[in-house]
């Protein structure tokens, strides 16, 4: 899960005289409650209006594609105001009016073009006062290895013109309002509840301390030694469990009493993978003109991306490589037999890739594709750093070609569209790997490689006795191709 909620760093502000300020961050705190396979988290943060006026607080950060927000408020002079959902024009016209009576206001929006991309605004902090906001999520957790995995990133995702050049945090005095929830740092707490044997707790960013309970191994709590400084490393903590094929179900009730069911389930099937599958592989790689960016350091990690998959590609398997930009090139006419020969054709083709087909328009290759059946059981791997004007047609052109073809995809770059990739990954019964500058391309590759050439539970039996009236999600369970385990989710209303 990714929010850069700029710990370490500065709000963007203005001053309501118009002359530009800047709040400092006097701490940050997340608290996580990891049920099993989902997390519930807390973020807080704690800032401080040094400024003589009052001022206007801007800042934005980023939601995994499988989190949802579920209560956003702040306490500031001894009150506590609390979001409420609303229209977005609405909110937009609410939020101004209170700033033009000159009264505190607060509010959370998504940004239309980006999922799960958000912008907090804080409005009339009145001079000397602090601010402690507040956002609470849920998310589903990556498994991966027999590991779940939790992650949090901790890079700035700052609105234009935000200073990172002043002092990570400010000193607090010991008569700060907000100080005994959110100490001066970065501070981190996750509780660990299980239904299996918790065999490992590990982070490799940070220096944790893991306590488990001392009656049992299925709960834990996780804590930094101290609250840290600025921080641009992301936060990973990988929990190894003990039986992680033993399907768990949690039941809890929501607000309004109602019964909320989690199942999961992650059987432990024998396959025969020594006769491999079947298989056209296409590559759609991006070679608009951003690729060239940092130096040429994005088109030459594709390339040395596209040298690994092709070293590990089966013999007999079809495969070809489109490149996009404003127009798209295919390698070959039609899917080829890979054998020395093709191999050789396209390894020579890859080395001499170049950023310089114009814009980004992923949509008219996809749908060239679908206009084409498949030779056999289709998988493209799209490798892209940039956004397109129409994700939702992509995503929608990928839905439709589901039953035939299977989409996996590659963020090159921290700039890469997370609600293009994540969406096209899911809408094709495929798996999304973001990819950072610097980073082993290696075991992303051959996970994803790895993934098509499993062959497909579909379809799987399950009981529904129950009342009627019970809602699930998803309706019906997705195909498992060695996939992570999948939960499902069903409501009594």
């Amino acid at each position: 899960m990714y929010f850069g909620l700029l710990w370490g760093h500065h709000l963007n502000v203005q001053s309501f005289d118009s002359q530009r300020a800047v709040v400092p961050l006097a701490g940050a705190a997340l608290q996580a409650k990891v049920l099993d396979f989902v997390a519930e988290v807390t973020v807080k943060q704690r800032y401080h209006n040094t400024e003589s006026n009052p001022i206007e607080a801007v800042y934005e950060f980023e939601l995994e594609p499988k989190a949802a927000v579920s209560a956003f408020w702040v306490e500031v002079d001894n009150r506590k105001i609390v979001g409420k959902v609303q229209e977005k024009q609405k909110a937009r016209d609410t939020y101004d009016d209170a700033i033009a009576s000159g009264h505190g206001a607060y509010m959370l929006e998504e940004d239309a073009k980006k999922t799960n991309q958000f912008t907090a605004s804080v409005g009339n902090l009145p001079p000397g006062k602090e601010v402690l906001v507040v956002i609470e999520y849920v998310t589903e957790l990556e498994f991966e290895s027999n590991k779940v995995r939790f992650v949090s990133a901790a890079r700035p995702n700052p609105a234009s013109g935000l200073n990172l050049h002043a002092p990570a945090f400010m000193p607090v005095s010991t008569g700060d309002t907000f100080s005994h929830e959110v100490r001066p740092g970065f501070d981190i707490t996750v509780e660990l509840h299980m239904s299996s044997d918790i065999r490992s707790v590990t982070s490799s960013t940070h220096m944790i301390g893991v306590e488990f309970d001392s009656s049992s191994r299925k709960t834990a709590k996780v804590t930094l030694p101290e609250p840290g400084g600025a921080s641009t490393t992301d936060f990973v903590l990988d929990v190894g469990l003990a039986d992680p094929h033993s399907p768990c179900a949690r039941l809890q009730r929501d607000d309004r009493g109602e019964l909320v069911a989690m199942v999961s389930l992650y059987p432990e099937l024998e396959l025969d993978l020594a006769r491999p599958l079947d298989a056209e592989i296409i590559f759609l790689i991006d070679r608009s003109g951003s690729m060239g960016g940092g130096f040429g350091e994005r088109i030459e990690a594709v390339r040395s991306m596209m040298s690994v998959f092709l070293r590990s590609l089966v013999p007999g398997t079809m495969f070809n490589i489109i490149g996009f930009g404003s127009s798209y090139v295919k390698l070959f006419s039609q899917s080829v037999k890979y054998d020395d020969t093709s191999l050789s054709a396209a390894s020579g083709h890859v080395r001499m890739m170049q950023a310089d087909l114009g814009g980004t328009d992923v949509l008219t290759p996809l749908r060239a594709i679908l206009s084409e059946p498949p030779l056999a059981a289709r998988q493209i791997f799209l490798l892209t750093d940039g956004e397109v004007d129409n994700p939702d047609n992509c995503i929608s052109t990928v839905r439709k070609m589901a039953n035939s073809t299977r989409v996996f995809t590659f963020g090159v770059g921290r700039e890469a569209s997370r609600k293009l990739l994540f969406g096209m990954a899911n809408a094709g019964e495929g798996e999304c790997e973001m990819l950072a500058h610097g980073q082993n391309m290696v075991p992303p590759v051959i996970r994803q490689l790895g993934r098509p050439l499993k062959p497909a539970h579909t379809e799987p039996p399950l009981d529904r006795a129950g009342p009627v009236g019970l809602r699930q999600t998803p309706p019906p369970p997705s195909p498992r191709f060695g996939r992570p385990r999948p939960l499902l989710h069903r409501h009594r209303p």
